[in-house]
């Protein structure tokens, strides 16, 4: 099995490689920023219950969280964001996934979101000295969706976020400045490029990270960075500022608008290695409701009103994925004995015949896993 999924990340690199005319100049690791979005907003009484769902019986998501790899068990499975268990159990995953740092939904200084947040930057400063990679976190501004607050209302919950937050170690700093995304509605454009622009003037120490918008490149100026949410899509660069990947999009009250397909998110994986960009950014780590999670899960389906198993747990096979194409393939990537391999099998029937390949090995990997399923 191990076998097989390093012949799987080299076949998939060739392929990857070979649809680029020139292989390109990556940018090394040490510059560049592996992020995903987080979402701290479950428990039996919010997250899992939209919409009238009736958990555990039924709850707002096509899958179950594998927590613990404890088998199908939705009672201990529909977890607790704010409890310590479900939190160290996440930082572990996040680790394995060697992430730099984690953007998490912030909804104000009353907010549940930010209660959670709290208690996970203080035992991530905790175990940080018994971690490996232990990641670091940073908000993402999420009033921008529900209106436009003004540049003081802004203004007193960034202050809220330093006074509260920014002195934790834990917490996602660059240049010095503590890093905040931001988001937006479709509608937002200019306005919403000049009322951060006037926040950062007024406060200078935050690193924002505005979501883009048609013509937005005008306006660059205006935050540090900038960021797309589109998980729907299953690649997406925004060339100098950030790219993301996103392993499917089935929202849990319609239909799959992308089928989850682990061999097309290796392939968007290895264009997110190539990327031009600062953050590498994973959409999303556990958001349940759209689907796109790479936490461990089963899916679902209802039976009755009541969810029933529909599929052997993926377990890991999505967070191996990302540390194996964005951390382990840079060494196979810059090899010169890789680009060799290229240079021999550099026409279109050698393409094929390399990307047939990889279907097989890719086939063989999915019945071994249904024969023996992985433990998150």
């Amino acid at each position: 099995m191990a076998m097989h999924v390093r012949v799987s990340m080299l076949v998939l690199s060739l392929v990857a490689i070979m649809t680029i005319p020139n292989i390109p100049s990556v940018r090394p690791l040490e510059d560049r920023y592996i992020g995903a979005f987080f979402y701290p907003s479950y428990d039996l009484h919010r997250g899992w219950n939209a919409s009238g769902r009736n958990p555990p019986l039924t709850w707002a998501s096509h899958y179950l969280p594998d927590f613990k790899s404890a088998g199908f068990d939705p009672p201990v499975q529909l977890y607790d964001s704010s409890n310590d268990e479900t939190i160290d159990w996440q930082l572990s995953l996040m680790e394995k996934a060697t992430l730099d740092f984690v953007i998490t939904s912030w909804w104000g200084p009353t907010s549940h979101e930010n209660d959670v947040f709290g208690k996970i930057l203080r035992i991530s400063a905790q175990k940080a000295s018994e971690r490996l990679r232990s990641p670091r976190w940073c908000i993402v501004y999420e009033k921008e969706t529900k209106g436009d607050p003004s540049v003081n209302e802004i203004v007193r919950d960034l202050k809220y976020v330093e006074e509260t937050f920014g002195r934790s170690s834990a917490y996602f700093r660059l240049d010095g400045r503590l890093v905040v995304f931001v988001t937006a509605d479709p509608d937002d454009s200019i306005a919403y490029a000049e009322r951060w622009q006037e926040v950062r003037r007024i406060l200078g120490n935050f690193y924002t990270v505005l979501k883009v918008f048609p013509g937005f490149i005008h306006l660059k100026a205006c935050a540090d960075s900038w960021f797309q949410y589109a998980p729907a899509n299953g690649f997406e660069l925004h060339e100098g500022f950030s790219a993301y990947v996103s392993p499917g999009f089935w929202k849990y009250d319609d239909a799959p608008i992308r089928e989850r397909d682990s061999s097309a998110f290796a392939r968007d994986l290895m264009r997110l290695r190539f990327a031009t960009a600062t953050f590498l950014l994973i959409e999303t780590w556990n958001n349940w409701q759209e689907g796109n999670q790479i936490e461990p899960a089963y899916q679902v389906v209802d039976r009755g009103g009541r969810f029933v198993q529909a599929s052997l747990s993926y377990g890991t096979t999505y967070i191996d994925l990302v540390r194996r194409i964005l951390r382990e393939e840079e060494r196979l990537v810059a090899s010169s004995d890789l680009k060799a391999l290229v240079g021999m099998a550099s026409s279109s029937l050698a393409a094929v015949l390399v990307a047939i390949s990889a279907a097989q090995i890719l086939r063989k990997e999915k019945k071994t896993s249904i024969a023996s399923p992985r433990a998150a």
